[in-house]
């Protein structure tokens, strides 16, 4: 059967019947998959998108603490350009899942982050900004 969302309405933008509060941003970028992979994989990448890097770096099944206190756990972490991890800053009663993915575009990469499970629209509005604002960060950091 497949995935039915919640009709959205004035107050519950984002609101899906399964999965809380949710958000994705997507942008391309003129370099190709591999390259947009290592970049956001790489230590300065990582701190591009999480706010710190990581000692050894990413690995499935590995968890970590970002400088805010936010706990994360690497769930997935795929050769086909595939992240998908645990975020949970302190004082959530429960995490949420974020995903980033490098898709190959007809002209250069996509990449797409999603964050489900949020507690609410005012996290959901704030994890969007900061989506756009990494995005940002990359496009100057690739001379856009």
């Amino acid at each position: 059967m497949p995935h039915k969302r919640k009709k959205a309405t004035r107050g519950n933008v984002g609101l899906s019947k399964s999965a809380g509060y949710q958000v994705g941003a997507r942008r391309t970028f003129p370099i190709s998959a591999e390259a947009a992979w290592q970049l956001l994989m790489s230590p300065a990448g990582l701190r591009l998108w999480l706010g710190s890097a990581l000692q050894g770096g990413l690995a499935r099944g590995k968890e970590f603490t970002l400088r805010d206190g936010t706990e994360c756990r690497a769930r997935v972490l795929s050769p086909e350009h595939h992240l998908r991890l645990t975020w949970q800053p302190s004082g959530w009663s429960r995490s949420s899942t974020l995903q980033v993915r490098v898709i190959q575009a007809a002209r250069g990469t996509t990449i797409a982050i999603h964050q489900e499970r949020l507690p609410n629209a005012r996290s959901r509005s704030q994890r969007r900004v900061h989506f756009e604002q990494v995005f940002d960060r990359l496009g100057r950091r690739l001379g856009e």
